[in-house]
């Protein structure tokens, strides 16, 4: 290599790098991995729309018998309704079980959902949930509604249930208080990226490319879900530093906190989840505490 062509390197993947990386935060379109049909539910496809400019959403609406109150079920980031891999629709069946009515949307710019332009975070996904609940309400009546939600969709429930108070409880799995500062710890760790270079690449994220980290500071409206909160995270969770949760925890005021056990490092997830580890898997792990212990809160708050 000639003199200082090493510069001439490093300068292509920085710039690459900033291209790379705010178009890793968009939202990925990924294909449905089934349906509630899978898990023996019946179901039927809800299709609104949204807004000025008509932006067409779409559900899966789950309906139970004599129930006692309906949940919003809202998916992780780059996936959809299926729920691809935080094992969604086996609580959807648990929920159903325990006598709740289900909707599981696709977050705007995900699934089949329409997509206005931009990139869409947390704040700007729960101006959607009121249209939602509006259905929910049509639906059923004015039986009381919860919202769970797992990573991106986690964040989606706090600032709708903060907003909207027909949500009387919120489950919140593997979400962070502030999506820039938990970004600056889990890219180096699933990169290996130096901590200067993800700074730069955040920056352009927010300058160049648009992208509105305001809008993913679940801890700046946290403290209005005070006492029907519950934040979920898995201890070995490489995406979302723990110290997010306990942010939020301490922020919310009373909030419930459940941190599940990593599995042993011989477990196959983490050989097919990759950089993304236990990140939203705690439902997948565990998954008759985890209907257990949601079901729990749940009935707790919304009687």
């Amino acid at each position: 290599m000639r003199p200082k062509s090493w510069l001439v390197g490093l300068a292509l993947a920085a710039a690459l790098g900033w291209l790379a990386i705010p178009l890793g935060l968009l939202p990925v379109r990924s294909a449905l991995a089934g349906s509630p049909a899978d898990v023996g539910l019946g179901f039927e496809t809800v299709r609104i729309e949204v807004g000025a400019a008509r932006v067409p959403l779409v559900a899966w609406w789950i309906p139970t018998r004599a129930a006692r109150g309906s949940v919003v079920l809202l998916h992780d980031g780059s996936s959809n309704r299926s729920f691809l891999w935080s094992n969604g629709l086996a609580l959807a069946r648990a929920l159903h079980e325990q006598g709740y009515h289900v909707l599981a949307p696709d977050l705007r710019g995900h699934g089949d959902s329409g997509d206005a332009g931009g990139t869409p975070v947390g704040g700007d996904l729960a101006q959607d949930v009121p249209a939602w609940l509006d259905e929910i309400e049509r639906r059923a009546g004015a039986l009381p509604i919860g919202a769970v939600g797992f990573g991106l969709g986690g964040q989606v429930a706090i600032y709708a249930g903060a907003s909207d108070t027909r949500i009387r409880a919120v489950v919140a799995d593997s979400t962070w208080a502030d999506l820039e500062s938990s970004l600056r710890v889990s890219l180096p760790s699933a990169t290996g990226m130096p901590q200067l270079l993800v700074r730069s690449l955040l920056w352009s994220a927010r300058h160049i490319h648009g992208i509105d980290f305001s809008q993913g500071r679940a801890v700046d409206v946290v403290a209005a879900l005070s006492g029907r909160l519950l934040l979920i995270t898995n201890e070995e969770d490489p995406q979302v530093p723990r110290r997010q949760l306990r942010w939020l925890a301490r922020e919310a005021g009373v909030a419930e906190v459940w941190v599940s056990p990593a599995p042993p490092p011989e477990h196959p997830l983490y050989a097919s989840a990759g950089t993304w580890g236990t990140h939203s898997r705690t439902n997948v792990l565990y998954p008759e505490e985890y209907a257990e212990r949601v079901g729990a809160f749940l009935g707790e708050r919304m009687e």
